[in-house]
């Protein structure tokens, strides 16, 4: 019996911070609040801004080489979170530098001293600013002060996006101008861009005007003293009051640099009668020890929840904070709780690495192909998409899931400007793969505590016995009464648990069936089982129902006044459960619980667990649980009563490695490990020239694909079922192996490009021998990583976190797993060593009781009317540039 929870097929995890859905326009967009990467995401999120943007009417100054060495240190501040990061030795610096690397990576110069780590505080009331640190991150990238006074020109911009999981890297055309301007006396650095939105063809261009002022000043450790002064006026659309967003920084006295934005949403969607009209404000008065603000924003939570009304559109709330030295206030809502956090006490999470040859300090990215963006024309559309693997499952993912014509050109996007683009054609769709399983030692504590989604497929026969509703595992139906082959009939709550068979009518996610044939009445009758202590009764048993059947999903709902089933003339009982469950394993004292789910919210894909709910779940025996975390399997095994677990590698058989997986096709037989004696087997076609090449397909036909009159259900040489669990013996060796097919949804499907009758395979991740590191708790783990742009065998509490609404809770933090800058891995197939560095970390502060000293009065009074508004630039048509001059930062020869 085999259960599997994967990435689901029609769910999404969004990463809180800068990372976004970015085709516009969608309702994913709008419910992130459209804290989006790029600016040309934010045509999709129409924007407002306010405040007292400058005209453009200065002049030129006639000196601009004389300028141009002042104002070429006039960068925009390339961190800048509501709260600052502390910097103690506590912060990711010092962790980092108190790990020594004695490797040539570590020299100056290299990619991987290069690379910069990017740590800001994660706090979700206060995340509406994450969107500056996007933008600045973007135009960082255009090199703007190294053009001033030189002509327009073009810069390919890096966009990275995270979709189910997986990095997607795409890019962007800016064409830049950067000059100095004097006005009013004062002479400050002017930057136009002009952004194609290569995520919606046919939108306007983004036209965006930046204004510094002064430039920010910078500490030694990284952190700022100041933000400088500057202005962001960003025309999102042809008319410019509708769909625009501004934000400015400035010196505000104390060692202050004031922050103000507004955004304006003008209703893309339009899923309410009301539409989806949003704005956001904010002002922020920040230094590194003390700051406070005020930001208006919409509540997206009372408008897409299940009760709520959505025909007057979206609510809006405001929320406050401030924070000095060692704490910081929140208070959401004129009436909400105030809450604390202490600065010096911090959680830090990981959220993305880079690895580095550890002797050349070379990013592997650099040689390594994990996917990248395409573009291709249908019907004369220049149209997007990314070639990109799963755990070897190679796919053209779209921005609306729909497939691409065999035989399509399709052209790389992120090659250097200078040299030609890669140009591919879409290959065959295979409709299955055939994965390969191998295994290493885990242990229950890396999933403990955290609710996992287990897909099931469960079937049972129960008999009434003096009390006692009993199964067997195996039965002889041709005798009567039938026999119970196994040995045995066992107590099925003892062994399984009345319990699973409750599913509530909210649950959309647990299907169960209980039939039973009423001797007396002569007819079949639908049952539910219901938990002690519900309407009129007072104990746990099986009850009466009826069948609803709605245009969106079958109920079983138990008649009312409850009937309790008569066991005199309902003595057996089919029952089928399938769909998925939640369970979690609570630790040795508790054991496994099932999840009650309350209802499950089809858009984060996210259950909202019933209170009190948990219920005992009694793992059955030879059942086998396969976890998806993050690209890290865990299969969990009850085999006698002896739980196992193991982390596993998933090799996908393609064209190219067929061969080495299977050495000897042909002679090789696939079968059912649980029933191999009596059940079919199969084989799989590698010749391709046989129309069900790479393909599973029965070889005999067995017990399970007969019907009960002995008439087979397929023929050999049919192409077999999807199945988990199948083993074959390979040079004398016992492998595991899955067969994802489903004719119906069209799982397991795979495409790959072809480079003429090559099949362009995208590199398989990086593995490493394991290494010790250590949890939240400090205890001591061993790990066994991969990276594929993502670590891989990490836990990914992100997810985890977005259930519990952003909360800490102690079981996510015991499981966090930190690698500090400088970690040494070890590739298991060629023994190179690599550096890590983490990229991407956040910061969560620890709630405290009210440590006083924190006033919010300062934060309350300040007036959102100050916040700016935009002021036409008359920037003009995008200027027709040809070459390229920076890529991603660098400049182009």
């Amino acid at each position: 019996m085999m259960s599997y929870i994967g990435k689901p097929a029609d769910g999404s995890t969004l990463r809180k911070q800068g990372i976004r859905n970015l085709f516009a326009g969608s309702e994913s967009i709008i419910r992130a609040g459209c804290l989006l990467l790029s600016l040309s995401a934010f045509a999709g999120c129409n924007i407002d801004s306010g405040a007292n943007v400058l005209s453009k009417s200065g002049t030129v100054p006639t000196n601009q080489e004389e300028v141009r060495t002042q104002l070429a240190r006039y960068t925009m501040p390339s961190e800048l979170s509501a709260v600052p990061a502390t910097s103690d030795g506590n912060s990711p610096a010092a962790i980092d530098d108190a790990f020594e690397n004695p490797y040539g990576a570590a020299d100056p110069g290299t990619d991987y001293t290069k690379a910069r780590s990017r740590t800001y505080v994660e706090e979700n009331t206060l995340e509406r600013f994450a969107m500056l640190e996007n933008i600045l991150k973007a135009i960082d990238q255009t090199q703007y002060e190294q053009e001033i006074g030189n002509a327009p020109y073009k810069a390919m911009v890096a966009i990275e996006e995270e979709n189910e999981g997986r990095s997607q890297k795409k890019l962007e055309t800016w064409v830049v101008q950067s000059k100095a301007v004097t006005e009013d006396a004062q002479t400050y650095l002017l930057v136009n861009t002009w952004i194609e939105k290569t995520f919606e063809p046919g939108t306007p261009i983004i036209k965006a005007e930046f204004k510094i002022y002064s430039p920010p000043t910078q500490n030694a450790d990284g952190t700022y003293q100041d933000y400088g002064e500057w202005i962001m006026n960003v025309k999102l659309d042809d008319i410019g009051d509708e769909d625009y967003f501004v934000a400015t920084c400035q010196a505000a006295g104390n060692g202050y640099s004031k922050i103000r934005l507004y955004e304006k949403l003008s209703g893309q969607g339009q899923i309410g009668e009301a539409g989806l009209d949003v704005k956001v404000k904010a002002v922020m008065y920040r230094s590194a020890n003390q700051g406070y603000g005020k930001i208006y924003y919409p509540d997206y939570d009372a408008y897409f929840c299940p009760e709520c009304d959505q025909t007057m559109g979206v609510p809006h709330k405001t929320a406050v904070y401030a924070y000095n030295e060692n704490y910081v206030a929140i208070q959401e809502g004129q009436d909400g709780d105030v809450v604390y956090r202490d600065r010096n006490r911090m959680i830090m999470m990981t959220h993305r690495y880079g690895v580095y040859d550890a002797d050349t300090g070379a990013d592997v990215l650099k040689t390594k192909s994990f996917g990248f963006p395409i573009q291709y024309t249908e019907n004369g559309i220049t149209k997007h998409a990314y070639y990109g693997a799963w755990q070897g499952r190679h796919e053209i993912w779209t921005g609306d899931g729909s497939a691409i014509a065999q035989g399509t050109t399709v052209f790389r996007e992120d090659i250097p400007p200078n040299q030609p683009p890669e140009e591919y054609s879409v290959g065959k769709t295979f409709d299955g793969v055939l994965v390969k399983r191998t295994y290493r030692d885990a242990d229950l504590t890396d999933i403990q505590d955290i609710p996992v989604e287990v897909m099931i497929n469960q079937n049972y026969n129960l008999f009434y016995n003096a009390g006692t509703w009993e199964y067997c595992t195996q039965m002889d139906w041709t005798a009567d009464p039938p026999v119970c082959l196994s040995g045995r009939f066992m107590d099925f709550d003892t062994t399984v648990g009345l319990s699973t068979l409750i599913s509530s009518e909210d649950n959309s996610r647990k299907e169960v069936s209980i039939r039973g044939w009423d001797k007396l009445a002569m007819e079949d009758k639908i049952f539910v089982y219901e938990a002690a202590g519900l309407i009129n009764r007072n104990q746990a048993g099986f009850y009466e129902a009826e069948e609803i059947n709605s245009d969106l999903r079958r109920t079983i709902r138990p008649l009312f006044p409850r009937v309790p089933i008569d066991t005199q003339n309902v003595d057996r009982l089919w029952v089928d459960i399938w769909g998925s469950i939640f369970v979690e394993y609570k630790g040795a004292s508790v054991g496994w619980v099932e999840k009650q789910v309350e209802y499950f919210d089809e858009f984060t894909w996210t259950p909202k667990f019933l209170s009190g709910g948990d219920r005992k779940f009694n793992f059955p025996d030879g059942m086998e649980f396969y976890v998806n975390m993050q690209e890290t399997g865990y299969v969990v095994r009850n085999t006698g009563g002896v739980i196992s677990v193991k982390s596993e590698i998933q090799t996908a058989c393609n064209p190219v490695n067929v061969t080495s997986v299977l050495p000897d096709a042909a002679a090789t037989i696939f079968y059912d490990q649980w029933n191999p004696d009596v059940n079919s087997t199969y084989h799989f076609i590698t010749d391709s020239r046989d129309p069900k090449y790479m393909t599973l397909v029965y070889k005999t036909i067995g017990d399970n694909d007969i019907d009960q009159n002995g008439t087979p259900l397929s023929a050999v040489g049919d192409i077999a079922p999807g199945m988990w669990g199948l083993e074959a013996l390979i040079n004398g060796q016992t492998i595991s192996f899955n067969w994802e097919y489903d004719a119906f949804s069209q799982g397991g499907r795979v495409n790959y490009l072809m480079a003429g009758d090559n099949y362009k395979l995208l590199d398989d991740a990086l593995r490493f021998d394991p290494i010790v590191t250590t949890d939240g708790t400090g205890r001591t783990k061993t790990v066994s990583l991969g990276y594929d742009g993502w670590m891989i065998g990490l836990p990914d509490l992100y997810h985890e976190l977005e259930k519990s609404e952003w909360v800490m809770t102690q079981a996510i933090q015991d499981k966090i797993i930190n690698l500090p800058a400088g970690t040494v891995l070890t590739e298991t197939s060629t023994d190179i060593r690599y550096l890590v560095k983490p990229l991407e970390r956040s910061l969560f502060l620890v709630e405290v009781a009210d440590p006083g000293g924190l006033d919010l009065n300062a934060a309350k009074s300040i007036s959102l009317s100050d916040v700016p508004i935009y002021v036409e630039h008359g920037m003009g048509d995008m200027p027709d540039i040809a070459n390229v001059s920076y890529s991603e930062g660098h400049p182009v020869e």
